[in-house]
């Protein structure tokens, strides 16, 4: 299986059963993976900021923003709103010193991230945020299981964005 990764402030979004889409050093950004199990349509995001001045110009890279975009681009390449699964990944205290405006940028993209996913009426069904490790996540696109790579720990892989909880494989 191919894995294409998503870069900071960037999105992809695939309906290859081949693909995979990955975040690699998600630390203090946010993962948003969007997954429609009816067209396999798949997105995922790598959000930088809670908000921006510059949303318009580049709504990959703030929370704020980024919902309402993926759900257009997620709507142009076929894929069912009414259908969609959501996960959120990421949003970890990655600095233990310094100003605390910056030590707590995760938790604020964790805020940001669930205020546009609820001001668009999406529930995530995987919400796996906080801490102070980076994650490397990664969505099959045919199957809809989302991997989550911690390091010093066990893999924790969440089936096919519709159950929910963390399953063996």
């Amino acid at each position: 299986m191919k894995t294409t990764n998503v870069g900071l402030a960037e999105y992809k979004i695939s309906s290859k059963p081949d693909e995979a889409l990955g975040i690699l050093g998600l630390g203090s950004s946010i993962g948003l993976f969007f997954f429609d199990p009816r067209t396999q349509t798949s997105a995922a995001a790598h959000v930088m900021l809670p908000a921006g001045r510059d949303e318009e110009a580049h709504p990959t890279k703030y929370c704020s923003s980024v919902v309402p975009f993926l759900l257009e681009q997620m709507t142009a390449a076929g894929a069912q709103i009414d259908e969609l699964k959501v996960a959120v990944f990421g949003g970890a205290t990655m600095l233990s010193s310094g100003p605390t405006s910056l030590l707590e940028i995760g938790q604020r993209n964790t805020a940001a991230a669930a205020e546009a996913l609820t001001k668009a009426g999406l529930t995530p069904v995987v919400s796996d945020t906080g801490g102070s490790k980076g994650r490397n996540v990664t969505l099959e696109v045919a199957t809809g299981y989302v991997t989550v790579k911690v390091l010093a720990q066990p893999d924790r892989v969440y089936a096919d964005l519709t159950l929910g909880p963390e399953v063996g494989r």
